[in-house]
């Protein structure tokens, strides 16, 4: 295609859009260095990148960020810490139900709190729940319930008080737990009270948006 690397196509993907749409791009190019960030902010409005979780054992063997070095939190906390420094908004979170314990996500998101604090250039955070995919070496693990997430959104408002936006991605929502064990699941209008159920539960833990 005549680019030298995937972040070069980014950068002129991104310049393309903004010269010819007037729309503002939101880059997610993962890991990068302070000078790829720097780079790509003159061409987008905001950029974004889980840290996904931070504990050791995703990265052991048999886990599901095992053999994946983009995955590994410092290399993660270190572009969001870059993003900070080069003063570019944002969005970053945690994935949940792929084997941290509660602990763990509060590590991570106190993670992210710490460089907030220090920079103020997250603008987004995302709780969002692992949902099994066939074909995929996780396809048998077991997502996590909707109290799961409630509780980590509940968790990330108290951290990150009421100015943060906090989003748990709608088309992955769980359903209730009435749903998950079958009841009122005979008719489309009963699954989507479910849904509803679900929406209005995510809303009193504490999220303020639904993504885009």
């Amino acid at each position: 295609m005549g680019y030298s690397s995937t972040l070069d196509y980014v950068a002129a993907a991104a310049a393309a859009v903004l010269a010819e749409t007037g729309l503002m791009p939101h880059v997610n190019a993962g890991v990068m260095s302070q000078h790829d960030i720097q780079r790509l902010k003159s061409v987008s409005a905001s950029q974004g990148l889980m840290l996904e979780g931070v504990s050791p054992a995703l990265a052991a063997p048999g886990g599901p960020h095992w053999g994946c070095p983009d995955k590994q939190p410092a290399a993660r906390l270190a572009t969001i810490e870059a993003a900070g420094k080069a003063r570019v908004p944002f969005t970053s979170g945690i994935l949940i139900g792929i084997g941290e314990s509660r602990a763990e996500r509060l590590l991570a998101l106190d993670q992210l709190r710490q460089l907030h604090r220090r920079y103020g250039h997250i603008m987004e955070l995302i709780i969002q729940n692992f949902k099994a995919k066939p074909s995929t070496a996780m396809q048998h693990h077991p997502e996590p319930p909707l109290e799961e997430l409630l509780w980590t959104v509940a968790a990330a408002r108290i951290m990150f008080g009421p100015a943060m936006n906090i989003q748990a991605p709608p088309n992955l929502t769980p359903a209730t737990a009435a749903a998950a064990l079958g009841a009122s699941s005979s008719s489309s209008s009963s699954s989507s009270a479910e849904v509803e159920a679900s929406w209005r539960a995510l809303l009193d833990a504490g999220i303020n948006d639904w993504g885009g």
